[in-house]
């Protein structure tokens, strides 16, 4: 099908961007709790908005970073093969 490689080739380079999207966010969200956190003027409640803050972005560098895992490991081979026959 002739239409497979561009599929392939518009797929990667889609997923590729998104992931890097999502790693910007992961990033700026480490900044953001850090400033909450040196901000929170000892007050505890900001201090566990802080906290949860960056619990969330480390939730999201593992989920990013297994995407990319997923895709490096697993759709670009299947995609490789749909590629070349």
């Amino acid at each position: 099908n002739g239409s497979s490689p561009a599929f392939v080739f518009y797929g990667q380079r889609i997923i590729g961007f998104m992931v890097n999207l999502l790693g910007v966010a992961v990033v700026m969200m480490y900044i953001i709790g850090g400033l909450q956190w040196m901000l929170s003027a000892g007050s505890e409640d900001k201090i566990s908005k802080a906290k949860k803050t960056l619990l969330y972005a480390t939730i999201g560098a593992i989920v990013v970073l297994s995407s990319y895992l997923l895709i490096k490991f697993i759709f670009n081979p299947i995609a490789a093969t749909l590629v070349t026959g």
